[in-house]
């Protein structure tokens, strides 16, 4: 009994802490959003698929791995389809000359149509892998961690907003379930939902199951004592206020260096609204509202993951047109392959 108590070793299989691979995610989207090199960015993506099928669980929650792949090919499309129907003509060969017509004036007066060339398609279907690169490796760790383990690392002060969408990602794979049961239901029943219109008749037997649902969760979470505490904080009032001001803050300053990057009054506001964030996380974890069975473990992958995005962040940065560095990149996002444990027993992919 006391040998099944210790801690496993750092070979046998289990979880990677959520916030090892958060930041791993993170900080290849960081590192596509600064360098500009389609090629960079093609090795990037292929690398983080490629982490995704190797270490991802057979989980509800990794089936999103196909999702990301429809999310790429989307905002390739809609870029390429934005530049047909607004683009300028930047030289180049000419491949289609459409129709030209211009809005009217309340709407801008803005041109559609006309010249389509080459380098205006190549512009635009670079842009937008580029887009779709930073997009799919900044949400690749939701394929990769349990939302309840995500949740259970998630500091007090953002426990609820936590638990709302843990519980609603969590209903995604039932909700799914339930449409094609309903719709296997109304085939049976000789009434095949055929198109838009036969489809939206089955939305109202969709949410009455949906409802059905999260009544039945939310009696089941009552009966357990969830959302009640014995004890109140006497900080809770300055952790909502920093909470809160810290986030409006945080809006305003990213908002603010996407249009001048360069001014220093943007950047200040900005460590002041992440100070704001760090001070109200930081008290609401010394108020104890909730208690946690074991803690997560952080061993030695988690400390590689940790060193090598530091690594990506500084070499991203500082040799950003550096083609050799950008390689060097790209063996680092692909490390956690062979630096982590496999998954546990009764989630992998045989």
């Amino acid at each position: 009994m006391i040998q099944s108590l210790r801690p496993p070793s750092q070979n046998a299989p289990r979880w990677v802490h959520p916030l090892a691979w958060w930041t791993w995610g993170l900080t290849a989207a960081t590192a596509a959003m600064v360098i500009a090199n389609f090629w960079f960015h093609a090795g990037l993506l292929a690398t983080v698929f490629a982490v995704l099928t190797v270490k991802r669980s057979n989980g509800s929650w990794a089936n999103s791995i196909g999702l990301f792949f429809r999310l790429a090919i989307f905002i390739i499309l809609f870029r390429l389809t934005i530049e047909i129907i607004f683009g300028v003509h930047f030289g180049g060969p000419v491949l289609l000359t459409l129709p030209e017509f211009s809005l009217p004036n309340w709407l801008g007066g803005i041109e559609l149509g006309g010249v389509i060339g080459a380098n205006g398609l190549l512009t635009a279907f670079v842009n937008g892998f580029k887009l779709a690169t930073i997009v799919v490796a900044a949400a690749a760790p939701a394929a990769l961690v349990p939302p309840n383990l995500l949740l259970k690392s998630l500091p007090s002060a953002l426990y609820e907003a936590g638990l709302v969408t843990v519980i609603a990602l969590g209903f995604l794979p039932a909700l799914s379930a339930d449409a094609k049961r309903i719709k296997t239901a109304a085939a049976l029943r000789g009434n095949p939902a055929q198109g838009p219109i036969s489809n939206l008749k089955l939305l109202l037997p969709l949410i009455d199951s949906s409802l059905a649902r999260a009544v039945t969760l939310a009696n089941a979470m009552e009966s357990k004592g969830f959302g009640t505490t014995k004890t109140k904080s006497s900080n809770s009032v300055l952790i909502a206020v920093g909470l809160s001001g810290g986030m409006l803050l945080l809006i305003i300053s990213l908002l603010s260096l996407l249009r001048n990057p360069t001014q220093l009054s943007n950047s200040l506001v900005l460590i002041v609204a992440l100070g704001f964030i760090a001070v109200a996380v930081i008290l609401s974890g010394k108020a104890k509202l909730r208690t946690s069975y074991r803690k997560l473990e952080i061993g030695f992958p988690e400390y590689a993951i940790f060193f090598t995005s530091m690594i990506i962040a500084i070499g991203a940065v500082l040799y950003s047109s550096n083609n050799l560095a950008q390689l060097v990149i790209v063996i680092l996002v692909a490390l956690p392959i062979w630096l982590t444990p496999a998954v546990p027993v009764g989630f992998k992919n045989d």
